[in-house]
């Protein structure tokens, strides 16, 4: 009896001392687990670079960086992701901003079209001439600069000047030819040379020219309008005369390599309207006579036509 009592009050003393324990123990557990299921694990950071380039109307390019700064577990997986800089802008790249910053750029120029001989009466030996319009031409050829006025890529006004060969042919109808007699120029009828049949009478003057002007260019979509000065050199002159002999039927072209009198400078205005590189109008009037002064017919080159510049 004694030994069950004994035994009932020891496990009651054990109990009682193991429910003390359990609760002294818990909070320190329940703490300990907790601060493992919330505990961070190691973090490492993983850093981005994203570069967008975009270009502008004008060429001008822009480029954007985006930092990106990912956080990554000790297995690589990504955690947090948060954008440190979000836009930066920097200058253009150096090829870039020579290219849209470059005031003079070259060009190429060529021009054609329909010269013509405007005749101011001076002292008229009794032969004039009648050149055959339709079957005159010119042809200007060589490279043009042009420089803007302000730094601006879209500056309306720039300075245009260049060095140009420039090609005259004139054919006339056959009544009068050109002769020269001391390097003066001088005039005879060709049909009048007994026996023959007069079928091609041509000039040749060919010029290297200087042109300098100013052009201007309202805004996109409108035409732009030039105007320019130009000075010229005479490189060479000769003519050509075709005929067929009646006798014999034989054709024959002789070519004559003379001053013919002509002026060894020239001098005048040009004038152009553009639409595009590829729709561009012609105008050239020379100031100064073609032959020298006194000799024939004082003659002005004048000529339209279209010009290209490339």
């Amino acid at each position: 009896m004694k030994s069950k009592s004994l035994f009932i009050i020891c496990c009651a003393i054990f109990a009682s001392f193991f429910a003390q324990a359990q609760q002294e123990i818990r909070p320190d557990s329940l703490m300990r687990i907790e601060k493992g299921r919330n505990a961070k694990p190691d973090i490492k950071q993983k850093v981005k670079k994203e570069v967008t380039i975009s270009v502008d109307a004008d060429g001008k390019e822009t480029r954007t960086e985006k930092v990106i700064v990912e956080d990554v577990d000790s297995d690589g997986r990504d955690i947090v992701k948060e954008d440190k800089d979000v836009k930066i802008k920097k200058n253009e790249p150096m090829i870039s901003k020579l290219r849209n910053t470059k005031k003079t750029k070259l060009y190429w120029q060529m021009a054609s079209g329909v010269s013509v001989l405007d005749r101011k009466p001076t002292s008229v030996n009794g032969l004039c001439p009648e050149q055959d319009i339709w079957r005159s031409w010119f042809f200007d050829f060589g490279i043009l600069f042009k420089t803007r006025l302000n730094n601006s890529s879209t500056a309306p006004f720039t300075l245009n000047y260049g060095l140009t060969f420039l090609f005259n042919h004139f054919d006339f109808k056959g009544d009068a030819a050109l002769s020269t007699d001391r390097n003066l120029p001088a005039l005879f009828s060709p049909s009048d040379i007994a026996g023959v049949n007069v079928t091609d009478n041509d000039l040749y003057v060919n010029y290297l020219t200087l042109p300098v002007g100013f052009e201007y260019k309202p805004g996109k979509g409108i035409p732009s309008i030039g105007l320019s000065a130009y000075g010229g050199i005479r490189l060479n002159s000769y003519s050509k005369l075709n005929y067929t002999k009646i006798t014999d039927g034989v054709d024959v072209e002789t070519n004559s390599y003379h001053r013919f009198g002509l002026t060894n400078f020239s001098y005048g205005v040009r004038a152009n309207l553009a639409f595009s590189n590829l729709i561009n109008l012609y105008f050239r009037y020379d100031l100064s006579s073609m032959f020298v002064k006194n000799s024939i017919n004082d003659y002005r080159i004048a000529a339209v036509g279209f010009n290209w510049v490339f």
